[in-house]
Order: structure tokens, then C-alpha cells, then sequence
């Protein structure tokens, strides 16, 4: 229970400081990369937007950081959240780090990302996982509150 509470906390923290980041600038534009870097980690590593938000700003908030990342290269991407080394995934049909290397190959490793969201989904790192399904959660409460249906219920029909 402490161990929770302390992790509540310190998530708290970082998506106060992510906030106090943004907060100086009226635009992306005018940040250091440093400091893109610094809020990219501290949301993908402890999922800071998890904090209670409405819905509308939640979504929000995951499609910036998901737009910031297109700010980067896979090569600069890699050294912020670094690849998982997990070898078997061709065995048990999931991400690995060789599918990860092979999606990034089609990109460049120093070309721009081109959409973070999809780089996100086809990266390979367990923070990223955790991240990619609050992102896909929140999606789908989003389209669920606009038409009624989940993304799996309206998947599901079709």
C-alpha cells in the first residue's frame, strides 16, 4: 500500500513538473530538445497522464506527447527509452527487439519520426506498452463518449 502511494506520488511529481515545462512556452517550438526529451521520458516511463484529468484533456495530452515524438529520430528515440532486449517474439508472434529494429529500418534511423503514434505501437520497450494501452484506453472512452461504442464493440461489428 505505501509502495503505491509512493509511486502515486512520484507520478504526481513528474506530470507537475512535465506541466511546469510547458507552462514556459506558448509553443513546442520554443523548447529544448533536452527539455522534449525530459518530458517524453517521465511520461512514457511512469504514464504521469494518468493523473485525474477529464477525458477531453487526457486525450490531449497523450496525442502532444505522441506529436513530440515525431520531433525526434528513431536513433535520438532510442537513447531516451532504449529498445527491450527480448529475442523470442517471432516464436510467440509479438513485438521484440528485432521487430523493432526491422520497423525502424523502414523509417531511418536519422529521419524524423513520421507518426509517433504508429512508432510507439511497433516499439518494443515494456514503458512503451504500458503507455500505448493508456493511449488506446483513453481512445477508445473517447469514441465511446462521442458515439456510444467502444473501439473493441465497434471493431467487433464489423
Amino acid at each position: 500500500m505505501l509502495s503505491e502511494l509512493s509511486n502515486d506520488f512520484k507520478n504526481f511529481r513528474l506530470a507537475t513538473k512535465n506541466l511546469e515545462i510547458m507552462d514556459k512556452y506558448n509553443d513546442f517550438k520554443e523548447m529544448t530538445k533536452d527539455e522534449l526529451r525530459q518530458i517524453i521520458f517521465n511520461e512514457i516511463t511512469t504514464n504521469a497522464s494518468r493523473i485525474d484529468a477529464s477525458l477531453k484533456k487526457r486525450t490531449t495530452y497523450l496525442f502532444t506527447i505522441s506529436d513530440l515524438i515525431e520531433k525526434f529520430t528513431p536513433k535520438e528515440f532510442t537513447q531516451i527509452i532504449p529498445i527491450q532486449k527480448d529475442f523470442n517474439g517471432a516464436k510467440t508472434e509479438v513485438r521484440d527487439y528485432f521487430s523493432t529494429i526491422e520497423f525502424i529500418k523502414s523509417i531511418g534511423w536519422d529521419n524524423k519520426i513520421p507518426n509517433g503514434f504508429e512508432f510507439l505501437m511497433n516499439y518494443w520497450n515494456m514503458d512503451v506498452l504500458v503507455y500505448t494501452v493508456n493511449l488506446m484506453t483513453t481512445i477508445s472512452d473517447y469514441q465511446q463518449r462521442q458515439t456510444g461504442k467502444s473501439i473493441m464493440q465497434t471493431f467487433l461489428e464489423d
